[in-house]
């Protein structure tokens, strides 16, 4: 799919507020409402609508000091505080470096809004 079709695609389903199924690689189901995407990500469930791309996802949660679930291609989830990040890196707990390009999903413990990182997603059905 071309990146003006997955463009076209993710536009559609958020602007008609779409109930979509999300398929991971580790096999993992997500459901939700397009919210917000970006070139590398999808953040289903914020509804609040607060979160415009990752980056503010990530700012958000790393000011709030809220524990997220990270999860990895094998399916390992990981929790901890946003502590920093940058283009390619999130870092836990101050003591942990993540590389983005090995993040399927983040999401808040106590929320239902996830990010979703497009390597990640193998289909998405409405």
């Amino acid at each position: 799919m071309s990146l003006h079709n997955q463009t076209s695609f993710l536009n559609n389903c958020k602007t008609k507020n779409l109930n979509i199924t999300v398929v991971t690689n580790v096999g993992v189901v997500l459901q939700g409402v397009i919210s917000a995407h970006d070139q590398f990500t999808v953040i289903i469930n914020d509804t609040d609508n607060s979160f415009k791309q990752q980056i503010d996802f990530l700012n958000y949660h790393k000011r709030k000091k809220n524990i997220v679930t990270v999860v990895f291609p094998i399916g390992q989830p990981l929790q901890g505080v946003i502590t920093a990040h940058d283009m390619y890196t999130i870092i836990l707990n101050e003591s942990i470096i993540i590389y983005k390009n090995n993040i399927t999903t983040i999401n808040p413990v106590d929320d239902d809004t996830v990010l979703i990182f497009k390597n990640a997603i193998v289909a998405i059905t409405i």
